[in-house]
């Protein structure tokens, strides 16, 4: 998240719509639904529409631009939820500029107007890689976590150079702060890409549950934010139209890289046959189908699908040896044979798998698996390093930058 002050001074200058900036002590505190804690961007036919919070009732301004080229500029009428919209322009990039007219504040977000693509499969040639587990909306933690670490820096901007950040699923409900967490690794895949490393999120099983509806875990502050939009919070995140959905749904179920395989529950052998391309293809080619986010409702699923096509939709997702929901390797040390068999079949020698809470990240099967889910969200993050010649080394990180070898 960016003031306006970081942005080049020609847009800045277009920013002011209003009179000098209110001193921050006279905004009240609250949940933190301002700037990017409480955006929604979506496309709707030819329009974007941008929806924001600001601290208090008051009025709103959005400036967007292409470029340096500003393509919408709007003052919205004194509230505590704001809406613009405009015609979509062309270009890659999109950069809304939102907060209070007053000029108080101000935030600055990217968005991508190229329709995401199919989920990747493999990354190949990769020196270090840092794994978050189920981080759950806890955005301080993680932040944390990432900047002890050297992935991001002190303003949150990739730092990571030629590294990949995984993050194995979960990033919804529990803790308060899902929202923001999501836009900060859209902004981060889009920087680290430009320096040539990589942030890669997998689907989780509380993915799986918001994009259906099922907000059992749903924090009080997040529903907030769909109050205030007045919408409900699986449409924040609808894969036809909202921005963040569409880009959600284009993450892979299961993903490798160098010599390790990365998914939020586990893959078992029966899951497996099908290989890591089917696997995310399933996904891919599922969350897209009109009815998807009515798959809990039964009637509704089997009259679009059929029986027998709502059954594999509603077994891929939730069955309970899913990639999303297994639990066998890290609840149970007697399934070897099963975990050496899956990763026989991707030729791999690692599986690092979330969804299972753990007191610590440590190494199991003899080195084969890794939990890295933490039972207190994003204070661990695992670190794989490769030498030249493949070799692995793996390291444990807690949120104080503490390293230790597992």
């Amino acid at each position: 998240m960016a003031r306006s002050a970081s942005i080049p001074a020609a847009l800045a200058a277009l920013l002011y719509l209003g009179g000098p900036p209110v001193p921050a002590q006279s905004v009240p505190p609250g949940p933190a639904l301002h700037g990017e804690y409480g955006l929604f961007v979506s496309e709707e036919e030819d329009s974007v529409i941008v929806r924001w919070i600001t601290r208090q009732r008051e009025a709103g301004a959005l400036l967007a631009a292409v470029g340096a080229r500003v393509v919408h500029q709007q003052r919205t009428p004194e509230a505590q939820a704001h809406r613009a919209a405009f015609r979509r322009p062309g270009g890659k990039l999109l950069t809304l500029i939102y907060g209070s007219a007053s000029g108080a504040e101000r935030d600055t977000t990217v968005i991508s107007l190229a329709r995401p693509r199919r989920p990747r499969d493999a990354v190949r040639g990769v020196d270090s890689v840092f794994v978050v587990g189920d981080v759950h909306g806890e955005f301080g933690s993680l932040t944390g976590l990432l900047r002890r670490a050297g992935v991001v820096d002190s303003g949150l901007r990739w730092a990571g150079g030629r590294a990949h950040l995984v993050v194995a699923g979960d990033v919804f409900d529990r803790g308060p702060d899902a929202t923001r967490v999501w836009w900060l690794l859209y902004r981060l895949e889009r920087e680290a890409r430009l320096s040539k490393g990589g942030v890669d999120v997998l689907l989780g099983n509380h993915e799986i549950m918001t994009l259906v509806g099922d907000t059992s875990y749903l924090a009080p502050k997040e529903s907030l934010i769909a109050q205030s939009h007045r919408t409900c919070y699986a449409c924040l995140y609808d894969v036809r139209g909202s921005v963040l959905g569409r880009w959600l749904a284009s993450k892979p179920a299961v993903l490798a890289i160098n010599d390790a395989v990365f998914v939020h529950g586990g893959v078992t052998p029966l899951f497996a046959e099908l290989g890591i391309r089917r696997l995310n293809d399933a996904a891919y080619r599922y969350l897209r189908e009109p009815a998807f986010p009515h798959l809990l409702a039964e009637s509704t699923a089997v009259a679009a699908f059929g029986m027998e096509q709502y059954q594999a939709r509603l077994a891929f997702f939730f069955h309970p040896e899913s990639p999303f929901w297994f639990r066998g390797y890290v609840q149970a040390d007697t399934l070897e044979a099963q975990l050496d068999s899956v990763l026989r079949r991707f030729k791999a020698e690692l599986h690092v798998v979330g969804h299972t809470p753990v007191q610590t990240i440590v190494a199991r099967y003899g080195g084969k698996l890794i939990p890295v889910n933490v039972a207190d969200f994003a204070t661990e993050l695992l670190l794989l390093t490769y030498s030249a010649d493949g070799t692995r080394r793996a390291f444990r990180m807690d949120s104080a930058g503490r390293r230790g070898e597992l």
